[in-house]
């Protein structure tokens, strides 16, 4: 198999693993919080990173040292926790589908940032998939905007928008060289240290008191 049918079959798999992880969230989401399924899900990917650079003497560190690094780790614990909270609210084919809305703004920001082309073809995409996102979400029918199944396509819509800055933004890591491999897997650790962290501040401030009215008059 030559390297261009390799690539190709690489990216066909990574979607196939993709995939199946909204209905397997779905599955579980009623019964495990949300944002420990994200926790989970990124803990278990850095372990599994690390352990696989670590046998091919590929581990680099120094990659924490990078604010791109963490940035990246920010925006996509955000995303990953907006999914997952709207996943508790919609289906696994409609999450499937609204977070892949990326694709319809990474081909925004990518005219925006790096000053592509905008070809009539594109915009005619991009008008496209905007308008099959409001015919999905809201199946073109106003009594729909109340309900929770819109409020879960919302969340997984703006983890779709957080993705495309996501990717952008991957894109200029990538173009500076380096450790391709290395550099994704910091990334998933720094989501995973970031979603653990603010894991311990949500746990702290449901464990707050809530003071009633006579301790606040007092």
């Amino acid at each position: 198999m030559d390297s261009r049918r390799r690539d190709y079959a690489f990216v066909i798999l990574a979607s196939v693993f993709w995939g199946t992880a909204f209905p397997g969230t779905k599955l579980i989401v009623g019964t495990v919080d949300p944002l420990v399924i994200t926790m989970a899900r990124l803990g278990i990917g850095a372990l599994l990173g690390v352990a696989v650079l670590a046998a091919m003497h590929r581990l680099r560190w120094s990659f924490l040292r990078d604010p791109w690094v963490w940035a990246l780790g920010l925006v996509n614990s955000l995303a990953f926790n907006l999914q997952n909270v709207g996943l508790a609210y919609t289906t696994a084919s409609k999450t499937a589908l609204l977070a892949n809305v990326n694709i319809v703004f990474i081909a925004i920001l990518m005219v925006v940032v790096y000053k592509e082309r905008a070809t009539l073809h594109r915009a005619a995409g991009i008008g496209l998939g905007l308008l099959g996102i409001v015919v999905l979400a809201t199946k073109l029918n106003p009594a729909a905007l109340g309900g929770g199944d819109f409020l879960g396509d919302v969340l997984v819509f703006f983890a779709g928008v957080m993705w495309a800055f996501y990717v952008v933004g991957l894109k200029h890591m990538v173009d500076r060289g380096g450790d391709y491999l290395a550099m994704v897997t910091m990334i998933i650790a720094t989501t995973g240290m970031i979603r653990l962290s603010t894991s311990e501040v949500i746990t702290a401030a449901k464990a707050r008191p809530t003071p009633t009215r006579c301790s606040a008059r007092q």
